[in-house]
């Protein structure tokens, strides 16, 4: 249906967000699941970066960051 504008070579940022207070069993969980994010998308062609944010401050952590093929 889509096959015209499928481009899964496009790169990804993943951005998760992981809060130091939380319980250490909902830090595990949280990067479990975006690992397998990461693995879904890199399995139809994304080349994929993730990235773990522990602060509400994007600015720095994304200030310079460029996307690589992974």
């Amino acid at each position: 249906m889509y096959s015209n504008y499928d481009h899964t070579d496009l790169p990804v940022l993943l951005l998760y967000n992981i809060d130091p207070s939380w319980p250490s069993q909902d830090t595990q969980d949280c990067h479990a699941e975006a690992h397998l994010l990461k693995d879904a998308l890199h399995e139809v062609g994304h080349p994929v970066q993730e990235v773990c944010v522990q602060s509400a401050e994007l600015e720095p952590i994304l200030d310079g960051f460029t996307l690589m093929n992974t």
